[in-house]
C-alpha cells in the first residue's frame, strides 16, 4: 500500500516537471560589441526567437483493478521578434532577407484559410441537414448530413493547422535570425 502512495506521488511529481517553460534561444548576439549609439538601433532591428515547450497528456489509475497508464507529447514552437516587437512567420523571414520562403509561408497560410473556411462552410451544411433530418425523422437526410459533416472535418483540421502552426522549424529559424542580426551588426559598424 505504501508503494502505490509512494508511485503516485513520484508520477505526479514527474508530469509536474514537464509541463510548458518557455525559453529564449542562446547564441552569441554580433551586435554585443557594438558601441552604446548604435546598440540600440541593432536591439530594435534585430531578429530573435521565442522558444515556446509544452507538454500535454493525462494520467489514469484505477484502484480496483490495480493499474494505471499515462500518455504524453511535447511540442516545440517559436515565436519571431523584430526588436521588441512580434512579428509573423512570413514576416520573419521577409526581414531576414528570405522573400521567397516569406511568399511560400503566406501561401501556406493563404490556402490552410482557404481550407478551414470552406470546411466550415460544408459542415455547417453537414450538420443542419442532419438536424434537420433528425426533427423530420428522415434517416437518410440525416445519415447524409451526418457523412458530409465529418467529410469537411478532414480540410476543416487541414486548415486550422495550417493557420495554427509553423511551417517551418526551430532551428531554420534561428540559423536565418544568426544570420540577419550578424549582417545588420556588420551593417552598422561599416555605417550602411
Amino acid at each position: 500500500m505504501k508503494f502505490l502512495s509512494f508511485a503516485k506521488v513520484f508520477v505526479v511529481l514527474f508530469f509536474g516537471l514537464l509541463f510548458e517553460r518557455p525559453s529564449l534561444a542562446q547564441e552569441d548576439d554580433p551586435g554585443a560589441n557594438l558601441p552604446k549609439a548604435l546598440q540600440q538601433e541593432y536591439m530594435r532591428k534585430r531578429l530573435g526567437i521565442e522558444i515556446i515547450n509544452q507538454t500535454s497528456g493525462g494520467f489514469y489509475y484505477n484502484k480496483d483493478y490495480g493499474f494505471g497508464g499515462s500518455a504524453a507529447t511535447t511540442t516545440r514552437k517559436w515565436k519571431g521578434y523584430q526588436g521588441f516587437n512580434t512579428v509573423s512567420e512570413a514576416d520573419f523571414y521577409l526581414a531576414a532577407g528570405y522573400e521567397a520562403e516569406a511568399q511560400q509561408i503566406r501561401q501556406w497560410k493563404t490556402t490552410g484559410g482557404l481550407l478551414a473556411l470552406a470546411g466550415a462552410v460544408v459542415y455547417a451544411v453537414g450538420f443542419s441537414m442532419m438536424i434537420e433530418g433528425l426533427d423530420s425523422e428522415n434517416e437518410d437526410q440525416a445519415i447524409k448530413g451526418l457523412g458530409l459533416s465529418l467529410g469537411a472535418s478532414i480540410p476543416l483540421g487541414i486548415g486550422i493547422f495550417r493557420l495554427t502552426s509553423k511551417k517551418t522549424s526551430v532551428g531554420q529559424a534561428s540559423i536565418s535570425a544568426n544570420h540577419y542580426n550578424r549582417r545588420l551588426a556588420d551593417d552598422l559598424r561599416s555605417g550602411r
